[in-house]
């Protein structure tokens, strides 16, 4: 008789356990997937930013300034870092 209570009470504890690692599994995954989605967003944003400072620098003269050119490389740097992250993400 206690044997069969010390059972039930493991199968339940058992059952509590699951279901608790399981939820907080789906929580995880939907953290990681809108942090994807997010990133995603972000280096577009980044990429259309970049288009239009080179599509107003058509002639280079901002992108070869010390000042202007180390933010211009610094914008391309965080885009590429981006991408990469993004590429990882996917594999």
């Amino acid at each position: 008789m206690i044997l069969e209570i010390l059972l039930i009470l493991m199968v339940i504890v058992s059952m509590y356990v699951n279901w608790n690692l399981f939820r907080k599994t789906e929580k995880l995954e939907d953290a990681n997937e809108e942090a994807a989605v997010w990133i995603d967003e972000y280096s577009k944003k980044l990429n259309d930013i970049l288009s239009k400072i080179r599509e107003i620098d058509s002639k280079q003269m901002f992108e070869t300034d010390d000042d202007v050119g180390s933010i211009f490389a610094e914008i391309s740097k965080n885009i590429k870092e981006l991408e990469e992250l993004k590429v990882n993400g996917e594999k």
